[in-house]
């Protein structure tokens, strides 16, 4: 066996009750896990008379929970419990669902199922490889059999 003393520990910087700039470490520890994320509303899928509220990241859209529920039994399950009304960042009271999606991969999809006015329903669809591939990924996860179909066969008529 080894008579080589073994070195001791650091000292701590800190101990949980003393302060740190001010705030003790308990109260440091609660400010970065209790930090709420500033949320902004979308300015494309944002209606005020919709009844749901999604949030992807730190962006709220406020879409007819109706429509995602016709194409989607993940989005009609989702819906069909109860959720409690949540104040969005317009101060208004509607129930508040978080996603796991980006926010940027949301919007593709909100675009297929949610047509604008300012679009024509008839042109050809040119589709960016990041909004092919956040349909697939999106209609894949909550089971919008038509749009992974649709899109598909997209690829499958691309040169």
């Amino acid at each position: 066996m080894s008579t080589e003393s073994v070195p001791s520990k650091r000292a701590r910087l800190e101990d949980a009750g003393e302060e740190v700039e001010g705030r003790s470490s308990a109260e440091a520890s609660d400010k970065m896990v209790s930090a709420p994320e500033e949320r902004s509303r979308d300015e494309e899928f944002w209606f005020e008379d919709g009844n749901i509220v999604l949030v992807a990241g730190a962006v709220e859209f406020r879409i007819l929970k109706g429509i995602l529920a016709e194409h989607s039994p993940v989005f009609k399950d989702m819906f069909s419990l109860p959720q409690p009304p949540e104040t969005t960042t317009q101060g208004t009271q509607c129930p508040v669902v978080h996603l796991t999606d980006s926010s940027y991969d949301l919007r593709h999809v909100f675009r297929i199922y949610i047509l604008k006015a300012n679009l024509d329903p008839f042109a050809p669809m040119v589709l960016s490889f990041d909004e092919l591939s956040a349909s697939i990924r999106l209609g894949h996860k909550y089971q919008t059999t038509k749009l992974v179909e649709y899109f598909i066969a997209y690829l499958g008529e691309c040169p």
